[in-house]
């Protein structure tokens, strides 16, 4: 590793363990003295599960639980932006569940913009989510499991069938004042990504947003996400959280003779200072190395500063946002280059629908492919109740590259139809229109039309966008 590569993790590792030590320090201090108002509550505790807005159901109103935090450390549900709340299925044996079961067909039509002729696929996919769970005192391990079964063209034996993911968390309280929670998401897709799904994950209930990746790759990619949280409370208005994470990715195709690998690691520093029990404020300082060794390798590192704000506008209305500047270095090339650092997110919900948007620019974590640019993206999603039993969805996403042509770009459509045919029984039926244009082997260039018909049984209170 080079002397670049050297300095940054020396620099990711001296932050982490400067903040724990001082932070456990000043918790043995002040332990004695500490009234009860100021204790950390249970990380994620059990609460009236939120409808799941692709499920009709009855109005509820939402209950205020306070601005957004600038790193979001609740345990989420598989596939979700919603807090973990426990499964209420009734395959549950112990701590082990089987928390939703879904077989959905799928016809999927790709031009490439190559000239080769079009590629379809019918696809039929039996997959389910799996849950382990156990509760500890105060503290809480999860083990989420999501096997994929594809029989695509009616052949089960081709490698699409062996797509997995699974993640793990666990949140400890290590004391009155400081919380860990550990995280680790891993994914496998042996093929370009069979189906769309939600790419702008929100909870109208608590304000948080998830973008994830939309962009389609041309071969296989493997992706494994940890990362650790440490949240101090060190007062009753300011808190100190601490976020080292790590990342690989690697993708590859036999039939175009590639592999790139990738590994980021990357530290997030935020202080929040709570200006009211519905305001916050504060400042976020991360610093990420980033090295390629496949195609050709590379190191950069990143030193991103934003200043934070959010807001519960009302019940059921968030805003957030972020603004601020990003320093890259690149080793072997001459001086740093500077870039405009801003994200946001609006959240509404009203009696019978709900609206998120989500903005994002610098460098971030939502692509499957390798490299070392910044991005820009938008995501926007409607849902609306149209009966007790009908809810619709419609979403639109914009993704642009930076840097000087060519580069990628991507945009997407979709439109969804769910119909509750039993209390945890629904049907759905999707269409989807994507565009993308890559230079990079990695990518697929072309136009993609996607028609999904689904059955699908999820009990609540785990519900997935």
């Amino acid at each position: 590793m080079s002397c670049i590569g050297q300095s940054a993790v020396r620099t990711l590792l001296a932050v982490g363990v400067l903040f724990i030590f001082s932070s456990i320090a000043r918790a043995q201090q002040d332990q004695a003295t500490q009234s009860d108002s100021t204790q950390q509550p249970v990380p994620d505790q059990p609460k009236p599960a939120p409808q799941d807005s692709g499920n009709p159901s009855p109005d509820t109103t939402p209950a205020p639980v306070g601005a957004p935090m600038p790193i979001d450390t609740t345990i989420k549900a598989a596939g979700s932006s919603l807090p973990w709340a426990g499964s209420g299925s009734l395959l549950k044996w112990g701590p082990f569940s089987v928390a939703s079961l879904d077989y959905t067909y799928i016809k999927d039509q790709l031009a490439v913009n190559s000239g080769q002729p079009p590629a379809d696929l019918s696809l039929n996919i039996f997959s389910a989510d799996l849950a382990f769970e156990w509760l500890f005192k105060r503290n809480r391990f999860l083990f989420q499991y999501t096997p994929n079964l594809a029989i695509v063209n009616g052949d089960v034996s081709t490698s699409a069938g062996l797509d997995n993911s699974f993640g793990f968390a666990t949140a400890i309280q290590l004391n009155p004042r400081l919380t860990m929670t550990l995280k680790d998401d891993f994914s496998q897709v042996r093929s370009r990504s069979l189906f769309p799904d939600n790419y702008l994950l929100s909870d109208a209930l608590s304000g948080s947003s998830m973008q994830s990746n939309f962009l389609e790759n041309s071969g296989s990619y493997l992706q494994n996400t940890v990362s650790v949280a440490f949240d101090y409370k060190w007062s009753q208005r300011t808190s100190i959280t601490v976020q080292p994470a790590y990342r690989y990715l690697r993708t590859s195709s036999d039939n175009l003779n590639y592999r790139a690998n990738q590994q980021d690691v990357v530290t997030t520093v935020a202080v929040t200072y709570a200006l009211s029990p519905t305001r916050n404020i504060g400042v976020l300082d991360s610093i990420q190395y980033l090295r390629t060794t496949d195609p050709l390798p590379t190191e950069t590192v990143y030193n991103t500063t934003n200043l934070f704000y959010s807001q519960q506008l009302s019940a059921s209305w968030f805003i957030q946002g972020q603004l601020g500047v990003q320093v890259s270095l690149e080793n072997g090339a001459q001086g740093n280059y500077s870039r405009l650092s801003a994200g946001g997110t609006i959240i509404k919900q009203f009696q019978h629908s709900s609206i998120s948007l989500a903005y994002l620019r610098g460098r971030g974590m939502t692509t499957s492919y390798i490299t070392n640019n910044s991005e820009d993206r938008v995501d926007a999603t409607y849902r609306v109740e149209v009966t007790r039993r009908l809810s619709a969805n419609a979403g639109l996403g914009y993704y642009r590259e930076s840097g000087s042509e060519p580069h990628t770009q991507a945009k997407y459509a979709i439109g969804e139809l769910r119909y509750l045919l039993l209390p945890a029984v629904y049907l759905s039926a999707e269409y989807s229109r994507r565009f993308q244009s890559s230079p990079n082997i990695q990518l697929i260039s072309g136009n993609r039309n996607t028609y999904v018909f689904g059955v699908h049984w999820q009990p609540s209170p785990l519900s997935r966008h």
